[in-house]
C-alpha cells in the first residue's frame, strides 16, 4: 500500500534526518511511516530496537501491525517494554549490549512515557541516546500536561537541539510558582509555545487526522436519589472520620467508587446500549472498577477486556459480540478498533491521555461511520473537578493539591 499525502510528507521530511519525531494523530498511520523510514535506511544499520509500553508489546495486534508494514525489512527487530527497561536490570543490559554491539535504529513508541526526567526509564534512555545510530519517537499525544512534557522526548532525539537543562527549559518556556523543589508550573504563554515550536520544528512532523467522518459528543449528567445521596454522605464522613486532611487520589477512588453506579446513570447506560444495538452497531464501554465490569458484562453479554482478562477478547469482539467493557489504559493504546463507532465513558477518569487515546482506537483511518462519544457524569463536586481537569487537558496533580482538608473533601 502506498503512502497517502500526509504520510509521504512525513517520510520525505524525516528521511533526511538521523533522528526525529513522528507526532502524528492516532489513526493516521505513523507505524507504517516508521517502518518505511526504517526500510529506507536499512543498509546503514544492523538491527532495529523497538521500545513501547508493555501493554502494547504483549498485544498480538500491535506486533501484527508492525509485521504488516515490515515487508522488505531484512533486519531483526528486538522488542523491549518501557517498563522492562525501567525496572529490570537484565532487560536494560540486554538492550544496552545490543546497542553497544550492533549499529541500531531505535524506535520509542508512545514516547510520552519518557516525559518524566526523574523516572528510571527516562534516565536510562537519555544516558544511552548516542548509542543508537538512528532514533525515532512516535506519539499521537506528545503533550498531556504542558510544554515540559516535550523536554525529555526532544533530548532523546538529540541533547543539542534544546541545549539546556530542565531548569533552563522551564525558565525559557514556563511560568513559575513559589513553592516546590521544581518551582515551575506547566502553563505557558502563546509566545513561549511558538518559540519552542520554532526551535524543534526541523526535527518533528506533526499532522492532524483527516477522515471523512465526524465525532459526535454527548454529555449526560445524573443526580443521586435520596438514598444514594445519603449513602454517599455517610461514606465520606466515615472515610474522613478522625482525619484533618487526606491524600487526594486515594480519596477520589473511594468516593467515586461509592457513587458511580447511581441508578439513573445505569438506566441511561441500558438505554444507550439498546439504541446502539438497534442500529446494528458495536460499542465499547470504559470503566474503572471491577464490580462495574462484572455488572455490565453479565447484563449485556459483553466481552471483557482488562488487565486480568485479555486473551482473545478483541477477536471475540470483532467477530461475535457487539459490546466490550474496557478498563482505561488497557483499552486505550495500540488497538485498531475502527469497526466500532461508539464509546461510552461510564466512569470518568482524570487522565486526559487515556481518554484521548481510547477515542482514537475507533476514530482513525479506516473508520467509515460517524463516531459517537457518550460521557456519563454524576452530579458531585468530584465530577466537576474531573471535568475541569479534562477541559484543561491536565492531570489531576496539576489541578489540585495532593493533600486536601477534611472540610474541602466533604464538599466533593
Amino acid at each position: 500500500m502506498n503512502l497517502n499525502i500526509k504520510q509521504k510528507k512525513a517520510f520525505d521530511k524525516l528521511s533526511k534526518l538521523k533522528a526525529g519525531c513522528l507526532f502524528m494523530e492516532m489513526g493516521t498511520g505513523k507505524t507504517k511511516v516508521a517502518l518505511d523510514l526504517i526500510k529506507s535506511r536499512q543498509k546503514d544499520f544492523d538491527i532495529v530496537i523497538w521500545i513501547a509500553p508493555a501493554s502494547l508489546i504483549r498485544e498480538k495486534s500491535y506486533k501484527a501491525e508492525i509485521e504488516k508494514w515490515s515487508n522488505g525489512l531484512k533486519k531483526n527487530i528486538y522488542y523491549f517494554s518501557i517498563e522492562g527497561v525501567s525496572s529490570s536490570d537484565r532487560k536494560y543490559l540486554d538492550m544496552f549490549n545490543l546497542a553497544k554491539t550492533f549499529s541500531s535504529f531505535c524506535v520509542v513508541d508512545e514516547s510520552i512515557t519518557i516525559k518524566n526526567t526523574d523516572a528510571g526509564r527516562t534516565k536510562r534512555l537519555l544516558n544511552m541516546w548516542n548509542m543508537f545510530k538512528f532514533r525515532l519517537i512516535l506519539n499521537g499525544t506528545p503533550l498531556t500536561k504542558g510544554l515540559i512534557d516535550l523536554y525529555s522526548q526532544i533530548k532523546f532525539i538529540h541533547p543539542h537541539i534544546l541545549n539546556m537543562t530542565e531548569t533552563q527549559f522551564a525558565h525559557n518556556f514556563l511560568q513559575f510558582k513559589k513553592e516546590g523543589w521544581k518551582p515551575w508550573k506547566r502553563w505557558s504563554k502563546p509566545e513561549n509555545e511558538q518559540a519552542l515550536i520554532e526551535t524543534i520544528r526541523p526535527y518533528i512532523f506533526d499532522t492532524d487526522l483527516d477522515i471523512d467522518c465526524k465525532i459526535n459528543f454527548f454529555d449526560y449528567k445524573f443526580y443521586l436519589n435520596n438514598a444514594e445521596s445519603e449513602n454517599y454522605q455517610s461514606v465520606k464522613e466515615s472515610y474522613l472520620e478522625g482525619k484533618l486532611s487526606v491524600e487526594f487520589l486515594p480519596m477520589t477512588q473511594k468516593f467515586q467508587h461509592c457513587y458511580t453506579d447511581c441508578s439513573s446513570k445505569y438506566n441511561k447506560l441500558k438505554e444507550l446500549i439498546s439504541d446502539i444495538l438497534k442500529r446494528k452497531e458495536k460499542v465499547i464501554i470504559y470503566v474503572k472498577f471491577l464490580d462495574e465490569i462484572t455488572t455490565i458484562t453479565d447484563a449485556f453479554d459483553a466481552v471483557e477486556f482488562t488487565g486480568q482478562n485479555k486473551k482473545n477478547s478483541i477477536e471475540e469482539f470483532t467477530n461475535n459480540k457487539d459490546v466490550m467493557v474496557c478498563t482505561y489504559g488497557v483499552g486505550s493504546m495500540g488497538l485498531n478498533l475502527q469497526f466500532c463507532n461508539n464509546i461510552i465513558y461510564y466512569t470518568q477518569t482524570f487522565d486526559y491521555k487515556d481518554k484521548e487515546q481510547s477515542l482514537h482506537r475507533i476514530y482513525r483511518t479506516g473508520q467509515t461511520k460517524d463516531v459517537n462519544i457518550y460521557n456519563l457524569w454524576v452530579e458531585t463536586g468530584l465530577e466537576d473537578i474531573i471535568s475541569l481537569s479534562l477541559t484543561k487537558k491536565q492531570n489531576v496533580l496539576s489541578n489540585v493539591k495532593r493533600i486536601i482538608s477534611k472540610k474541602e473533601a466533604l464538599k466533593l
